[in-house]
């Protein structure tokens, strides 16, 4: 007798169809497409999106810094401009928690660095015209590397996991452009500035929004 595909089959299993196997592919192909295109940051935003999604990821670590360890944390960004060390301007990040020892947040020493400084991608910075951290700034120690004598930005979280917002929204939001060397960035398009950036708003309970416009910003 002729063996037909039921005899061929494994027992106890159903065997994939050629059409089933078509599907699972094409799926597979697409999901590959968008975590490209998710991965260069989309077009037209030279990898602001991608910057933006980094940098919510350091205030996520934050958040749960905070918790964890019970104590203060902060996100901060790097935007002090030393001309033995510009390409660190305005360009990376790193999270770090008050140490129970000291708990002094006046001093730069009773901040322990969790993690080493990030970097944004290439040609994108953290924007200091349309962020707002608060209007906070602190000194830095030795311990955090290579930093120079200025003053930092920070967004900070409580030991209960809440940022520490005002009235005003708090947000933060990369673009594309340059920093020049009096240490002043400057976006990619003069003209509509806000063009490629890409951004989040954060808010008092500690989780974030993203938008790609200021003017279209969720409010807390």
């Amino acid at each position: 007798m002729k063996p037909t595909y039921r005899h061929l089959r494994i027992t106890g299993g159903r065997g994939f169809t050629l059409v089933e196997l078509l599907v699972v592919m094409s799926i597979i192909i697409l999901m590959m497409g968008i975590g490209v295109s998710a991965f260069r940051g989309g077009a037209g935003s030279d990898g602001a999106k991608a910057g933006a999604s980094s940098l919510a990821a350091l205030f996520g670590t934050a958040r749960n810094e905070a918790i964890l360890k019970q104590t203060r944390s902060r996100v901060i960004v790097d935007t002090y401009y030393d001309n033995t060390r510009p390409q660190n301007c305005y360009h990376r990040a790193t999270v770090a928690y008050l140490s129970p020892c000291t708990a002094d947040p006046a001093q730069p020493t009773s901040w322990k660095q969790v993690n080493k400084w990030q970097t944004l991608p290439n040609n994108v910075y953290f924007d200091p015209n349309y962020s707002n951290p608060h209007g906070k700034t602190m000194p830095l120690s030795n311990s955090f590397g290579n930093v120079g004598g200025g003053v930092y930005w920070y967004y900070e979280f409580l030991p209960n996991g809440q940022a520490v917002v005002s009235a005003t929204t708090v947000q933060a939001l990369v673009s594309p452009g340059r920093v020049n060397t009096s240490g002043n960035f400057s976006e990619r398009t003069p003209q509509s500035p806000t063009s490629a950036c890409y951004g989040f708003v954060l808010f008092p309970m500690g989780n974030t929004a993203f938008f790609q416009n200021p003017n279209s910003i969720q409010k807390p």
